[in-house]
């Protein structure tokens, strides 16, 4: 049976911060995400994020640092990292999505709290080819 009490004390934002602390990213903690993408792009694998999307009106970001942002392959979704650490925060589209979509991407990694994620026992794995 779920902790009910516990479940109340927790916040009512989910917060992500990157290393250094300039930029921060809240978003409502309900309704919570389904699920966490590690997506295999080559742009995703290479900045090494696991997204976690929300609809983009939903979406804080503070920032008291410079930021910088790469436009990545037909330019529908822009990439943004912290300049002084490098940690990279979130992605967000230029454009809305077929169907009307118009979500944002943040990057689980960043989320200042690891208990607000849920662990799970298996991963995926991948070998040489």
């Amino acid at each position: 049976m779920p902790d009910q009490e516990g479940a109340a004390n927790k916040p009512q934002q989910l917060n992500f911060s990157c290393h250094c602390g300039a930029i921060k990213v809240s978003v409502p903690r309900d309704p919570a995400p389904k699920h966490i993408n590690e997506c295999m792009c080559s742009n995703c694998r290479k900045h090494g994020a696991a997204w976690v999307y929300f609809p983009v009106e939903k979406v804080t970001i503070t920032k008291t640092g410079p930021t910088k942002a790469y436009l990545w392959d037909e330019k529908i979704c822009e990439f943004t990292w912290c300049e002084a650490c490098g940690c990279t925060m979130y992605w967000y589209p230029t454009e809305t999505f077929p169907g009307g979509i118009k979500e944002m991407g943040i990057n689980t990694r960043c989320i200042e709290n690891l208990d607000d994620l849920a662990r799970v026992e298996r991963r995926v794995t991948w070998d040489m080819a």
